[in-house]
């Protein structure tokens, strides 16, 4: 692998090593799936699932998977939540309808370094946030008489057609629609005529 490390890029050999070397052949069969899942999650780090969506996911019976994770929460391999239960076993009685949340504490840590560089990095070269860029666009004179709203919004459905497949909704990318927008048409201000009155008599 060259230096530049791909961001999608999960797998840490030493990591790995040192995380489950406690584990059994089966929990760490379990603990790679779920981590596939954790990193793949919207929410990166964390996934809740029913019981039985977890099952389907190790391809394993219900009370496989129940005595699989609780060795992993015995363990301190993973967090979990299932009710107001935090890194608990789960008992016979709450598998079938259990909701259960896990997540990886090492991946969480990494995704909260991450959004702490880009922080850094965005300060330090003067980037405004997406919510500052945009409230910058709207008071700028640049763009007088054009709503930014409904332009965003316009984007967006752009972005369903077949033109917009694969575009992204990059600062250039807007900047660029708003130089194409079209600004309401505005009258131009009527200057009151000036009329001749003829003198009168005594004026004269």
């Amino acid at each position: 692998m060259g230096k530049k490390q791909r961001d999608d890029e999960m797998f840490n050999s030493g990591h790995w090593l040192s995380d489950t070397r406690c584990l059994t052949l089966a929990e760490k069969g379990a603990w790679i799936d779920i981590l596939c899942a954790l990193w793949r999650s919207p929410t990166r780090g964390t996934a809740t699932l029913a019981i039985t969506e977890w099952a389907r996911l190790l391809g394993a019976t219900v009370e496989q998977t129940v005595i699989t994770i609780n060795g992993l929460i015995a363990r301190h391999v993973m967090d979990s939540l299932h009710g107001s239960n935090s890194n608990m076993a789960i008992t016979s009685s709450l598998k079938s309808s259990l909701n259960l949340t896990l997540s990886s504490r090492r991946i969480l840590r990494e995704e909260e370094k991450k959004k702490l560089n880009r922080a850094r990095v965005q300060k330090h070269r003067g980037v405004l946030c997406d919510e500052e860029f945009i409230a910058t666009l709207k008071t700028s004179p640049a763009y007088t008489g054009i709503d930014i709203d409904k332009e965003l919004s316009k984007m967006d459905m752009w972005f369903l057609t077949p033109k917009g497949t694969g575009r992204s909704k990059t600062r250039r990318f807007i900047i660029a629609w708003l130089n194409r927008a079209e600004k309401p048409m505005t009258a131009a201000p009527v200057k009151p005529r000036k009329y001749f009155t003829m003198p009168t008599e005594g004026k004269l």
